[in-house]
Parts: C-alpha cells; structure tokens; sequence
C-alpha cells in the first residue's frame, strides 16, 4: 500500500490519497486528482525522484525527466523541480506529513477496503489542516483561503484519461477485464466504452468522457460481478401473479404458449423463468425475444440462465439468419471475360 501527498508550500494545507499501485499512472492521477484536491495547480512542482517521474538525476547535474511526466506537467501547466539527490533537507517540508500521517492515521486503526481507507483518509486530513501549524504558528485552511487565489486554474479535461482502454459492453450489461466481468447501467449494452484501474483496485469505467460506473476490485472475488442498480431499468414493472405471466407471454410472443407448456415438464417454477423473459423485453423487442425463445425451444432450453447463455454466445446466428438478408437471387456469379486480355490495362 503507498500513500500520495501533495503539500502547498505556503499554507502547508495538504491533502493525500491511498493506492495499491506506485507506476506511473497510479503517479500521474494521484498529481491530477490532488491538485483538484486543492481546486487549483501551482507554477512549480517539487517532486522526489521516482523513475515514473525522472529518469536520472545525478547529483550536481540537470535532471531528465520522463517524457509522460513532461507531459503531464506542461498539460497542469506546472514545471517540475527534482528534488537534489541525497540532500534531505530539500524533501523534509515534504516528507515529514508521513511520519505522522503513519503514527497518527494507520497505526491502531483498521479498514473495511480502499474506499474506506481513502475515505478515512480525507477525513483525518480534513482534522490535520484545522490544526496550528508547528512552523508557521497558523491553520491551514485559513491560509489556504488567502494562497488559493494564487493557484493556477484546473485543466479541463484528465491527463491520465489517455491510459483508458476501449471496451464493448455485453447485451447483458457486462465488460470484460483480466478475466472477470463487471456490470455497467442497462442503458449502456452494446456501446463502446472506456475503462482504466484507478490507484490499483477502483475499475472505473466511462462513456463519453463520464464515469458510468465504478468497481472495487478488492471486493471481486466473484468470476462475474454485478450491481444491482446497473439493472433498476430493466426491472420488468408487472404483476407478479402467475395468471398474469401466463397471459403476458402468450400474448406477446408467439412461442409463449408452447414454452409454458414445455417449461412446465422440466422445470419446478416456469413463472419464474416466463418473469425474467418478460423482463428481457426492456433490452430487446418482442420479435426479437420470439426468435429466440423458438431456437431455445428447439435445443430443449428453458432454464433462464440458460437462455441468456444463449442470448450471449449466439444472438447474431439467431437473428440474423439467412432468410432474413435480403439477397438478390440472379446475377451472383460474374464473368470473368473481361480480364481475359487483362481488362483495363494492356500487355
């Protein structure tokens, strides 16, 4: 676990965050999400000596930067100003919060997971800046009011946005990452979004440059991951009498009927599984559901959970099946005479 402080040199108002990661993205958000922090980014940035952030640094010498780290500074509109190597007294200013951020925050405390840690974070923080400062003999966030009308203003948009990596979104609301699914709003299946693992252990995913939903990796231990509120949309508002499911699916689909029939053999609650295909029709038309429900049929398919497999690894084959492409029946096959001498161009 690492810990990312950002310190006004003036004020000494502070603030912090917790990350399972130290590479450089992890570095790059943590600067952003800091600087928002504090509403504001200053004319110089005096940073350690992190191979995210400077390549070589030899004493007496230009420091070289890395060229994401120039990046993201020219992007803040900050300069970066390397700390001397071996010269604590450079860093102290910067790394003494951490002594007492470890005495006085970890030690003899416990968290629940990462957002509750970095929850807790801000809360302790909030306390600390409140307090008389040992070497200015004034509060911090009094200071703080008087230094923020000299910060720079904030960037529009996220430097670290350039890490996010495309992803298509399942018909059943779900994206893929490392080998697990996670869920997204109903409303986003089958769009193309964006996601990236903010601080090691927060997938955050996006649409249009808006975060759409957010998991906590520590908690997935689970092959496939869901929120229940992605789903509040699809929810099918109907009433839960059998009588009425029965009249529902047959009157919306034409294989209603025979898959009540059916589903009444095998399964012990086919109201249940009709319910949840109703509640499909919130994600795909009726006609759409009838197709589908007739393929099931055919291959002695009726568990629900089954039928979204279905849905899953064969919607297109089902849908769009040759009957329903409209392919002209003449003229398909052309001669070849024409190049016989080479067509268009001459030997």
């Amino acid at each position: 676990m690492y810990c990312f402080s950002l310190i006004l040199s003036y004020s000494r108002y502070k603030a912090i965050a917790f990350s399972l990661s130290i590479d450089g993205q992890a570095i790059y958000e943590a600067i952003e999400n800091l600087f928002n922090n504090l509403e504001g980014t200053t004319v110089e940035l005096l940073i350690d000596n992190p191979k995210a952030l400077v390549d070589k640094h030899e004493k007496e010498k230009e420091p070289q930067y890395n060229r994401n780290a120039l990046l993201l500074a020219a992007h803040l509109g900050t300069e970066l100003n390397a700390c001397m190597p071996y010269r604590a007294r450079t860093k102290g200013k910067v790394e003494r919060p951490f002594n007492y951020i470890e005495e006085h925050f970890i030690k003899g405390n416990s968290f629940e997971n990462m957002n509750h840690l970095n929850q807790s974070a801000k809360a302790f923080i909030d306390k600390w800046n409140n307090k008389i400062h040992t070497t200015t003999k004034r509060i911090p966030s009094q200071m703080y009011l008087e230094e923020k009308q000299s910060l720079l203003p904030l960037p529009k948009n996220l430097y670290s946005f350039k890490y996010n990596e495309p992803r298509k979104v399942s018909f059943d609301c779900l994206i893929s990452v490392k080998g697990k699914k996670y869920s997204v709003p109903a409303k986003y299946a089958d769009k193309n979004v964006k996601f990236r693992i903010s601080y090691g252990y927060l997938l955050c995913v996006y649409y249009d440059g808006e975060i759409i939903a957010t998991h906590d990796l520590t908690k997935s231990s689970c092959d496939i991951n869901r929120i229940e509120e992605h789903y509040n949309s699809v929810s099918y508002n109907m009433n839960k009498s059998i009588p009425q499911v029965k009249r529902l699916m047959t009157s919306k689909f034409l294989n209603g009927k025979r898959y009540l029939d059916e589903s009444a053999k095998v399964l012990q609650q086919p109201s249940y599984h009709a319910r949840k295909i109703l509640a499909l029709t919130d994600l795909y038309s009726e006609d759409k559901i009838d197709k589908i429900l007739s393929y099931c049929l055919d291959k002695n398919i009726y568990h629900i959970d089954d039928i979204k497999a279905t849905i899953k690894d064969k919607y297109f084959d089902i849908i769009f099946t040759d009957e329903n492409i409209d392919i002209p029946k003449e003229n398909l096959v052309r001669s070849l005479d024409y190049y016989d001498e080479g067509g268009l161009y001459e030997k």
